[in-house]
């Protein structure tokens, strides 16, 4: 299969499943925003990254545990 030929297939099932209502809820609609951190890594040999997310995100206005949850 193709490049194009497979985002064709995956856009429209993605579309499919959004109007079915499937999957609306990817977030909670109030509270804190949770940012999940998927590293091919173990979190002892990414630690460094991750440490520079964290320091970017502070930098942005995002503190953890105050607006958004890492």
């Amino acid at each position: 299969m193709k490049r194009r030929e497979f985002l064709a297939s995956f856009g429209s099932v993605a579309a499919a499943a959004g109007m079915t209502g499937r999957g609306v809820m990817a977030q909670r609609p109030s509270g804190m925003p949770h940012v999940g951190v998927l590293a091919p890594l173990s979190p002892e040999q990414n630690r460094q990254s991750v440490d520079d997310f964290r320091a970017c995100m502070r930098a942005l206005g995002w503190t953890e545990g105050a607006n958004v949850a890492i």
